[in-house]
């Protein structure tokens, strides 16, 4: 073989080094490029939220026999709220042709068609603000690429009056009168819902004693006295951002009197 030959053989060789590499990742990529569009065939789920009540879940997929097993792990129900709830329910769909529905003892689920509703268990109803309740489920379907569809999350707010970060109030005490022996010290409450949520009523307490008197007090609001606590209760809503005024007077016989150890409390 003359030198000229030799030389030609051995550029195609070198050629067919340098293609090899791309042709190998050319492949890979397909492969990659065809996975990605099975991906990207999964059908956004409708989402409706109640009560401040959120679902969020983890989902595998594993091959089981003819059919795919679905495990969702954890599947979290958060309270997104500023007050607690007192129960919770979660409502989704699950592909067509889904089987063999497993929850744990912790939570009741019910399925009618492809609907499939989870609702607490006996002593996981209770999430407090800004708490959560995990728990995992599983299900077998006839394909591989579907997620949960037409979620529908809710709750049952508390009735009871609870701390409500942002919820404060701010007695100002004007000038003191006195007629006699006793002495009248008027105040002006302010209430400011700075929550981040609409409240449905609110309830202030103060430090109280025997030796004390409600002079007056706007019809607005309604109030009781026992030996110890003053307490001032409103069920008109305040909304998130807002400001209610209202004002009180207080008779003693104390000439230092003011009033201590206010506190407020709110309810969704």
């Amino acid at each position: 073989m003359s030198r000229a030959s030799r030389r030609r053989t051995y550029l195609r060789h070198i050629a067919m080094l340098v293609a090899l590499p791309l042709v190998l990742m050319g492949t890979g990529f397909a492969l990659f490029s065809r996975n990605l569009s099975i991906s990207t065939t999964l059908t956004k789920p409708a989402y409706s939220s109640s009560q401040y009540i959120y679902m969020t879940y983890n989902q595998s997929v594993t091959a089981q026999s003819s059919v795919w097993l679905y495990t969702i792990s954890p599947m979290t129900v958060i309270n997104k709220g500023v007050t607690s709830v007192t129960a919770w329910q979660v409502k989704f769909d699950v592909p067509t042709g889904a089987s063999a529905v497993t929850c744990p003892a912790s939570v009741t689920c019910t399925r009618a068609g492809n609907t499939v509703t989870i609702v607490n268990g006996a002593g996981n109803g209770a999430i407090a603000a800004g708490a959560s309740v995990t728990f995992n489920i599983s299900f077998t379907a006839p394909t591989n690429n579907s997620v949960l569809q037409n979620i529908i999350t809710s709750g049952t707010l508390s009735t009871a009056f609870q701390n409500v970060a942002g919820l404060t109030v701010s007695p100002v005490a004007g000038t003191r009168t006195k007629k006699r022996n006793t002495y009248t010290y008027p105040y002006t409450f302010t209430v400011t819902n700075n929550s981040g949520q609409n409240l449905s009523a609110w309830q202030t307490t103060a430090t109280w004693s025997l030796t004390t008197t409600v002079a007056s007090m706007s019809a607005t609001v309604t109030y009781t006295t026992n030996a110890t606590t003053l307490t001032i209760t409103s069920t008109a809503a305040i909304a998130n951002g807002a400001n209610f005024v209202f004002n009180g007077s207080f008779s003693t016989t104390n000439a230092t009197w003011t009033l201590t150890g206010v506190t407020i409390r709110g309810r969704a």
